[in-house]
């Protein structure tokens, strides 16, 4: 599948990118089903992340910005997220909760960043220019600021009460999918 969205991309993606949404998923998918199952363990996920990597940056080296988006984005990307998947057992107990806190709140700042940058917009536009106020550093910070602090009440708000709702209401556990990635 990956392979087909890439060639798919490659023919008809100056005109959508649907197709290289779809290539990186499904390699995304298919280096997922490799950590997950026997070659996940001892030394081959190791030396596919550095080849993975090296080939992406190859590609990207020799043929620029189609080669980035072929393979080097895929190959160096995938490298990466493998090789931490495979130091994430290990990881210091501060990092894992940071990253925990992260994961929690990245969909709720993809989901705010818009309308509230959407709002600043509305409310200083008519003052100035909204170019000028968008090159400023206060404005980064400002944005930033809010779009954190709004996914993370969002979070626990909304997502988290339904989240454990339904699997409650589903029959799930809250916590199976981190403890078995734990191994207990």
């Amino acid at each position: 599948m990956a392979l087909g969205f890439a060639w798919a991309d490659h023919k008809w993606g100056a005109h959508s990118g649907v197709f290289s949404c779809g290539s990186y998923f499904f390699a995304g998918c298919t280096l997922s089903v490799l950590r997950e199952g026997r070659m996940g363990q001892g030394w081959f996920l190791p030396v596919l992340g550095t080849l993975l990597f090296a080939a992406g940056l190859a590609v990207t080296l020799q043929w620029g910005v189609w080669g980035w988006r072929a393979f080097g984005l895929t190959g160096m990307f995938g490298a990466l997220f493998l090789l931490l998947a495979q130091w994430q057992n290990r990881a210091p107990a501060w990092l894992d909760r940071g990253c925990e806190w992260l994961g929690e709140n990245t969909y709720g700042v993809y989901l705010w960043h818009f309308p509230i940058q959407l709002a600043m917009m509305l409310v200083l536009m008519p003052a100035i220019k909204t170019q000028e106020i968008a090159q400023n550093g206060w404005f980064l910070v400002l944005f930033f600021v809010l779009a954190v602090a709004m996914a993370r009440i969002s979070y626990v708000w909304f997502e988290r009460p339904m989240r454990d709702f339904l699997r409650e209401r589903l029959g799930g556990s809250r916590h199976a999918a981190r403890d078995a990635a734990k191994g207990g």
